[in-house]
């Protein structure tokens, strides 16, 4: 199956090689489970926040993509690498859904994100950024 991986890191203050070691992770999981990753679908977004998903360019790609069905999984790091605003978070999966295209957290052992867990993961990331 083919699949897809998005990274981003929020700041400047950050490396560059978060996004490497994001997509150096997210390969690796996704070789483990006899996932296809494609070059043209690795995206990223450096120094560019979760709190929007405005001026995120490879977001906005990804998710032409999926509408396109050119993969039908997004691997991530983590749930708050697509969105630290629970609307956001919800809204992207939603979309997701729709076009058959499910999200990989890593750190959710290849569980898909669910509704309840988009909704749950989108709240937590959301207080952890206005915290």
């Amino acid at each position: 199956m083919n699949a897809a991986i998005y990274a981003r890191y929020s700041t400047d203050l950050q490396s560059d090689k978060s996004i490497e070691d994001q997509v150096r992770l997210c390969r690796t999981f996704a070789t483990a489970r006899g996932l296809l990753i494609e070059d043209r679908h690795v995206f990223a977004d450096a120094a560019a926040s979760g709190a929007s998903i405005f001026g995120r360019p490879s977001l906005a790609r990804l998710m032409e993509a999926a509408q396109n069905r050119q993969f039908r999984a997004v691997i991530i790091e983590n749930s708050s690498r697509l969105s630290r605003r629970s609307v956001d978070l919800q809204s992207i999966f939603e979309l997701l859904q729709f076009h058959d295209v499910d999200i990989l957290p890593v750190n959710a052992s290849g569980q898909p994100l669910n509704a309840t867990l988009a909704a749950v993961n989108g709240l937590v990331d959301q207080l952890r950024r206005e915290n």
